[in-house]
């Protein structure tokens, strides 16, 4: 699926234009800055039970010649599928005008987190740092959560969405409800790396694999016989359980040897084939494919 999409158009008034032209077609609130005809506007579809999401986010920033830069932001998991999206911004334009400009890929694996770093790696990604929050005011728990492979224009993360959930949804937390078992790996695509440069050009996804240089690997089981191989069987394995299997094979590749040492010793996993086909359903689904 993809969980977010920000796109670009030039020479378009702000908030001051879009807002009367967006509310003259459909009976969603638009709440925007006071008083200014720039700034950020903020669509919102309320529902009759009193809930709403947010449809997009507009933001413009003033220019002294006519028009200015718009970027619109959204989660097209707040629309029924592609088509209402499409229709939904049609008074912006065409939609080939639409330039993306950051696009995340997500996929959600009913995999506890642990397991599911022990087994993922990732092609040409040489930095990875934690992925946690520091801030436990409210009493949640706050350890590591997951990681950042890569650098900014791409980067994949891997979390614990099922916690993510939680943290955010206050009335699941005074019931009391468990955190349940949720992985995400999220590969967030910004600047030139958008694999679809436009908006019209999103249904073509269905036929392309944005995680194709995340790979999945697991341990053979422990040898018996041979004392090296069992040697370093151990203490890959060690690693791997404390550091994940993508921080492991950095830290054992110091001498640019990991694949000679320990190639041998990690076969593929199921996992990313699971990737694959979750994203390519929920995507199908999305598009109406």
């Amino acid at each position: 699926m993809i969980d977010k999409l920000e796109f670009r158009i030039e020479n378009l008034g702000g908030c001051g234009y879009t807002a009367p032209h967006f509310q003259k077609g459909y009976p969603y609130e638009i709440i925007t800055k006071p008083d200014t005809n720039y700034g950020d506007c903020r669509i919102i579809k309320k529902f009759i039970d009193g809930r709403q999401i947010d449809l997009m986010v507009i933001k413009t920033k003033p220019r002294k010649t006519n028009g200015s830069p718009v970027k619109i932001s959204l989660n097209p998991n707040n629309y029924l599928n592609l088509s209402e999206l499409l229709s939904t911004i049609s008074f912006l334009g065409h939609e080939k005008n639409f330039i993306i400009t950051r696009i995340d890929h997500a996929v959600d694996i009913p995999i506890p987190l642990k397991d599911v770093l022990k087994v993922t790696n990732v092609k040409y990604k040489r930095n990875g740092k934690d992925y946690f929050e520091t801030d436990n005011s409210d009493g949640f728990d706050y350890s590591k959560k997951g990681d950042y492979l890569g650098a900014y224009p791409e980067v994949l993360v891997i979390y614990d969405k099922a916690y993510e959930s939680l943290k955010k949804d206050r009335y699941k937390r005074r019931r009391g409800e468990p955190i349940g078992i949720n992985s995400r790996l999220e590969l967030r695509q910004s600047k030139n790396k958008p694999i679809v440069p436009t908006i019209l050009e999103l249904a073509s996804l269905a036929h392309l694999d944005p995680f194709s240089r995340v790979i999945s690997q697991e341990l053979i089981p422990r040898p018996r016989k041979n004392k090296a191989a069992r040697r370093k069987w151990d203490k890959l394995n060690e690693y791997i359980k404390h550091h994940g299997l993508y921080r492991a094979s950095r830290i054992l590749n110091k001498n640019r040897n990991f694949k000679r040492d320990f190639g041998q010793l990690l076969i593929p996993s199921k996992l990313k084939e699971e990737i694959t086909s979750r994203y390519h359903r929920d995507l199908r689904q999305f598009i109406g494919d």
